[in-house]
């Protein structure tokens, strides 16, 4: 920013920082007229004390004939109290005063004014909410009614300001000369009288005239307005400041209204060019980028931009109560004194620190300088925020370093791609020196390894991109081709075409030497040579998607040696390195270029064998595989070793699963070849796998169900149907699932028959019939509950002791009130175990049932053997017997079995009347099924034991 006319901007930045007044327009802005009126007239206002009481009252203005009243002068009255201009304890008038601005009525009085012995008529107008006017009149000097008639008309003839007077319709009846003077063209000043001001008015200028004067005499109290005057013989019109007030008839009824106005155009023309200057250099400060502060000699802000504000974090108002030594980093009070001090004399340009409200500090360029005004000396400074401008100068110099003493080479050439500088580390690493370098094109460092089409893409990408990076291939001076990682940048110009470019580069020649080491040793196996298993898994991603884009199919091909083990435990660690080195060359010399054999350790290796039109091309090449690794060994101490080899393959996409889950299917195909005899292969089911897992599935969800206690328990009734009394019930579990519903145990028994799941299971449901018994018993109901153990859960270790405590746990439960029923089948896996396991339950006082009998293989000797109580027909027999000879025959040698052994026998599947009374005339009265009942929550058990009516066939069974 231009810094001459700083001192003139302060000036104007102080001239528009002036508070103008919270009241109503102050009578100092109509001074011409204030100078005219004859009488004493003062603005005023109330002062009030700590309980919002009137106690005293200000002087804010007041015209010369006041202070003439008083015997003073405006300058020493103005702002005083009244209590210290009259030298009174009480404000002269208050209670009348106060009354006024309480009431917003005006007020007429008469009083003595005793300081000047003078008898006074008083007249108060309210002025804004605190504030009244008052006007008065020296009755006691007053001059004779004909003097005075006399001085009121030199008055009113001599008055420079239009003084007028309207009825209150709007009609003149007075005007002064200088006011007909203006209004006459072709009429006579006394044809003017009576008209209304649309005559002598433009239309608009008439209507916001007429308006004024409703103000006034709807509020009936003087009133003041600018008002435009324009007749209709003048060019232009001019601006007047006019007030206007009521005419009272001696009844109190108002009867027109007066005015006078004073001409105020040269005035506002003078003041709206202030007022445009002044904005326009307030505009100027308040949205200049460079922040501006005024401060006093005390380092004090009188004013500042929101720029300088906005450099500090700080609002403009929390600014208006800080000193320059709150923000100048390093000096105090005193020191920014003794520096403004100096300023007095001369203006300063200079570079320091501004402290942030943050407490953070920035660079800042001040150009300070005094100014006068008003008689006071203030400082006016404009501050750039140089933070910046510093960055960039130490980046340059950063820059310049770094391009000097950087460990990477640096080349910059201009648009044409010549040399226009290179560092010193360029010249150590390409061997040229700087003079050899400048002005050439650096393409003649090319070493040839890349060919046109790369460099053709590297441009391309520069050119659209603004950047390059990757790894070339150059030749220093001497002729050695060297490797760098190289990156090239766009620099553009202001009109964004390319300038220069810079490329920095670093040698990576042992860097890529010592990754092709490390890539060695990170991806292929040290002993073999062959990918190891980080490399496979790429190779296998690969050859994945390569089968999916050709559409083939691939072998993932799982390999064990067989037989190995044996070689390096007889011959040594040696003997058995050697083998798999010879191994892996017999593998890498007969399989296909596009096919890929690892090793993942031991004596483990995977082949993928990719490409393939038809399965028999796998198997082919698996065979020809095996026949070259079962050829003999010849070891370093000429012995010959014997190995071969078994093989689990799968084939994606036929097994369209993800790379580890092929190789898993492929391992457990291996073990498979292994189990079938080794020195072969095995392809896997994927189908079979499919149903394992979903097996799986099933076992988890269950395991799941019963962490959740989703199971239940449901109870069928067992009757004696020939006396008709029911004897007991049987509890059957059921599962509760939230999505499926109530699900039936043959879904889910059968998958947990021989899964420890089988037990968990078994455990809950004992435990929960135990206590249905229970809570039975506490209702007055005594049952016999039948409890389905698992061949699986009777044989737990500890089942004895666990049922011991379940009963113990349950004391009013009797044992003879639980049976436990196994199946038959479980009973038979270790009859003597289950023997014992009976028999120390039944020390317990429970009872046992063989469940489903008939349906396996026992023999006499083993039901000899059995202690249980009670055998069950199963429901199959039942179903048919009345169809099936068979199946009655079966029924008959159950029934008498039971009799030669002093058995209880019960039928289940009872689904008839008729398959009641068939049964009980051949011996078996216990029966339960559907044609008795369903089975039932354990709520509902005792309802129906309430309400069950036998059937009455089955109480006269069929004649023998």
């Amino acid at each position: 920013m231009d810094q001459a006319p700083s001192s003139q901007l302060g000036q104007d930045v102080l001239s528009a920082r002036m508070p103008s007044c919270a009241c109503p327009p102050e009578p100092c802005d109509y001074a011409h007229l204030f100078e005219q009126i004859p009488e004493a007239l003062a603005f005023q206002q109330l002062v009030f004390d700590a309980n919002n009481q009137p106690c005293d009252y200000r002087f804010v203005h007041l015209n010369p004939a006041f202070a003439r009243l008083l015997a003073s002068s405006s300058e020493r009255i103005c702002q005083q109290t009244a209590t210290q201009v009259y030298q009174v304890q009480q404000a002269p008038f208050l209670k009348a005063y106060a009354q006024v601005v309480q009431t917003q009525t005006p007020k007429q009085f008469e009083a003595w004014y005793a300081p000047q012995q003078k008898k006074l008529r008083i007249s108060v107008l309210p002025w804004h909410q605190q504030g009244f006017i008052t006007l008065m009149t020296d009755l006691g000097a007053s001059p004779q009614p004909q003097a005075q008639t006399a001085y009121i008309e030199r008055l009113v003839q001599q008055s420079p300001a239009f003084m007028y007077a309207f009825d209150t319709e709007g009609r003149l009846l007075f005007a002064n000369p200088p006011l007909l003077d203006l209004l006459s063209t072709n009429k006579q000043p006394k044809d003017w009288l009576g008209c209304s001001r649309e005559h002598f008015l433009e239309y608009t200028q008439a209507a916001q005239h007429w308006r004024n004067d409703l103000q006034v005499l709807a509020l009936k109290r003087p009133l003041v307005f600018e008002e435009y005057f324009s007749t209709a013989n003048a060019q232009t019109g001019k601006t007047f400041l006019s007030i206007k007030y009521p005419l009272f008839d001696n009844k109190g009824q108002v009867t027109g209204i007066a005015g006078i106005s004073t001409d105020i155009s040269e005035r506002k023309a003078m003041e709206t060019a202030l007022a445009r200057e002044v904005f326009r250099n307030k505009t100027l400060i308040n949205t200049s980028r460079d922040g501006i502060v005024i401060l006093d000699l005390e380092g004090k802000v009188v004013e500042a931009n929101p720029s300088f504000a906005y450099m500090l974090g700080y609002s403009l108002a929390e600014l208006s109560q800080m000193n320059a030594a709150d923000w100048q980093y390093g000096a105090d009070q005193s020191q920014v004194r003794a520096f403004i001090e100096g300023l007095r004399r001369n203006s300063r340009t200079f570079e320091s620190q501004h402290k942030r409200k943050d407490g953070s500090t920035y660079a800042v360029e001040i150009s300070a300088n005094s100014v006068h005004w008003e008689g006071e000396t203030l400082v006016y400074c404009i501050c750039r925020d140089i933070s910046e401008r510093q960055e960039a100068d130490e980046r340059l110099r950063l820059a310049a370093s770094v391009f000097t003493h950087a460990h990477e080479g640096i080349l910059i050439t201009d648009h044409q791609n010549r040399v226009i500088d290179v560092n010193p580390t360029f010249c150590e690493i390409t061997g040229y020196s700087r003079n050899e370098i400048l002005g050439r094109d650096p393409s003649f460092l090319k070493s040839g390894h890349q060919n046109p089409l790369f460099y053709r893409h590297m441009w391309q990408t520069l050119h659209e991109e603004g950047f390059w990076r990757g790894e070339i291939w150059n030749r220093r001076k001497n002729g050695e081709v060297y490797a760098e990682l190289l990156t090239i940048s766009v620099v553009y110009g202001s009109d964004q075409s390319i300038n220069h470019y810079v490329g920095i580069f670093s040698d990576i020649t042992q860097l890529k030497q010592h990754q092709q080491h490390l890539e060695q040793l990170a991806h292929y196996d040290a002993l073999t040579d062959l990918p190891n298993r980080v490399l496979l898994a790429d190779r296998l991603q690969r050859a994945l998607a390569q089968t999916r884009r050709t559409q083939t199919q691939m072998a993932v091909c799982y390999m064990d040696l067989d037989g190995f083990k044996p070689v390096n435990d007889t011959y040594g660690h040696e003997a058995g390195d050697y083998l798999l080195v010879e191994v892996a060359r017999r593998l890498k010399n007969h399989m296909r270029g596009s096919d890929t054999v690892a090793r993942l350790g031991g004596d483990e290796f995977v082949l993928l064998l990719c490409d393939l039109e038809h399965l028999h091309d796998c198997e082919q090449a698996l065979e020809r595989l095996l026949a070259i690794i079962s050829q003999p060994y010849l070891l370093h101490n000429g012995e010959l070793a014997y190995v071969t080899a078994s093989i689990g393959l799968t084939i994606f996409p036929d097994d369209d699963a993800d790379a580890d889950t092929l190789l898993r299917h492929a391992d457990q195909a291996m073990y498979q070849a292994k189990q079938a005899g080794r020195n072969g292969y095995h392809l896997f089911d994927p189908e079979q796998d499919r149903k394992v897992h979903a097996h799986q599935e099933a076992l988890n969800r269950i395991a799941q169900a019963i962490e959740n206690y989703e199971f239940c328990l449901y109870y069928q009734p067992k009757v004696n149907m020939r006396e008709g009394r029911v004897i007991g019930a049987e509890a059957l579990v059921r599962w509760q699932d939230p999505q499926r519903g109530l699900v039936s145990p043959g879904e889910f028994l059968p998958l947990i028959e021989e899964h420890p799941l089988s037990v968990s299971l078994g455990e809950w449901i004992l435990e929960e019939a135990i206590r249905q018994l229970h809570i039975w018993r506490q209702q007055g109901l005594q049952l016999t509950i039948s409890i389905n153990i698992a061949g699986r859960h009777l044989q737990q270790r500890g089942f004895c002791e666990h049922l011991a405590r379940l009963l113990k746990c349950y004391p009013d439960v009797c044992p003879q009130q639980v049976e436990l029923e196994i199946v038959e089948t479980s009973a038979l896996a270790d009859i003597q175990y289950v023997s014992d396991v009976i028999d120390q339950c039944r020390k317990l006082g429970v009872t046992f049932a063989l469940d489903d009998f008939g349906t396996g293989y026992s023999s006499l000797t083993y039901l000899k053997r059995l202690p249980a109580d009670v055998l069950k027909i199963d429901q199959s027999f039942v179903r048919d017997m009345l169809k099936d000879p068979e199946d009655m025959a079966i029924i008959e040698g159950v029934i008498g079995l039971s009799r030669t052994f002093g058995r209880q026998v019960i039928a289940e599947g009872v689904e008839s009347m008729e398959h009641g009374q068939h049964l009980i005339r051949l011996g078996c009265e216990l029966g339960q099924g559907y044609g008795i009942a369903k089975p039932m929550p354990a709520q509902e058990l005792p309802t129906w034991i309430a309400n069950y009516a036998p059937e009455q066939g089955w109480l006269q069974p069929l004649n023998s």
